[in-house]
């Protein structure tokens, strides 16, 4: 089931709520976010490590960007290259 904005909203609120001095308030807030999130098959990660991810990804649409303009010829023919070396490396039979 895909989150929706609303969603998200709420399992933001109830975190929130789940830093209430109040330890039943906070528990129940806390219990009803990590339901929603299991539902939605929502995952908590670090902000620094999405940050880091998103940094990644960037790195890697720039690379892909230059080999397409650049490099395709030789990234093609490294793959099929690779691709045969490993068959031959496995013992596999080859027909060209």
């Amino acid at each position: 089931m895909a989150a929706t904005k609303e969603v998200l909203e709420k399992i933001e609120k109830l975190v929130r709520l789940a830093e209430s001095d109040n330890e039943e308030e906070a528990r129940t807030a806390a219990m009803q976010a990590a339901r929603l999130m299991r539902e939605h098959e929502l995952t908590v990660v670090p902000k620094a490590e999405f940050e880091r991810a998103v940094s990644e990804m960037r790195e890697v649409r720039k690379e892909i960007a230059g080999a397409r303009s650049q490099k395709m010829g030789n990234i093609i023919m490294g793959a099929i290259g690779g691709f045969l070396l490993a068959k031959t490396l496995k013992g596999g039979k080859l027909k060209v």
